[in-house]
C-alpha cells in the first residue's frame, strides 16, 4: 500500500482504520511531515516496523514512513547517496536472494536542497537497480502521458519517460 499523506500526522487515525481494514504487509507513505519533534511511538502502527526519513533541513513537508509487519523480518538498508528524502528495508523472500523495498519523495522545489534532485534521484535508482526492488514514492515528474510514456518538457519538446531512466536500469 502506498499513499502520497500531505502530512499523516492530522490523518492518523483514518490511516490507522485503513491500515486495520486492508492489513497490508508492506507501507509506503511520502510526504509524511514527520520531524525530530515527532516521535516514533505517535506514528507507530501496530504489528508494524516502523523506518522512517524526516526533511533534513528546517522546511515543512517531505519526508518518508515504511512500514513492514513484524514477522516479515525487515531489515533497515542505508543506501549511500545525496538524494535526501528516501528509506529502504530489506526482505527475505522466498524464491528471491532478499527484496529491497524503498520509499522516496522528490520535492518539486529544488531550492530547498540547492542540488539537482534528478540527478540525485537518477545516481539513487542506478545503485540498486540491479537488486529485486520495490521502489514507491512520489517523484513530482509533472506531465507524464502513461499511456505513451511521454513527458512533455519546456513547450512542446517530448521526451520519451523511459529514455529519462535508461542510464539508471
Amino acid at each position: 500500500m502506498y499513499a502520497n499523506a500531505c502530512s499523516i500526522i492530522n490523518k492518523f487515525v483514518a490511516f490507522e482504520a485503513m491500515v486495520c481494514n486492508y492489513e497490508p504487509d508492506v507501507i509506503g507513505i511520502a510526504e509524511s511531515w514527520a520531524h525530530d519533534g515527532i516521535n516514533d511511538s505517535e506514528i507507530a502502527l501496530k504489528g508494524y516496523d516502523l523506518f522512517r526519513c524526516d526533511r533534513q533541513v528546517n522546511v515543512r513537508g517531505g519526508g518518508v514512513l515504511l512500514y513492514v509487519k513484524h514477522g516479515l523480518g525487515a531489515v533497515q538498508v542505508n543506501v549511500n547517496t545525496e538524494f535526501p528524502e528516501h528509506v529502504w528495508c530489506r526482505l527475505k523472500v522466498k524464491g528471491f536472494e532478499s527484496l529491497l523495498i524503498g520509499v522516496c519523495y522528490r520535492t518539486p522545489t529544488e531550492r530547498i536542497y540547492d542540488i539537482n534532485l534528478h540527478d540525485k534521484l537518477r545516481d539513487l535508482v542506478r545503485q540498486v537497480a540491479d537488486k529485486n526492488l520495490v521502489l514507491m514514492g512520489d517523484f513530482n515528474y509533472r506531465n507524464i502521458d502513461w499511456g505513451s510514456f511521454v513527458i512533455m518538457v519546456e513547450v512542446q519538446k517530448k521526451v520519451s519517460f523511459w529514455s529519462v531512466w535508461r542510464i539508471a536500469c
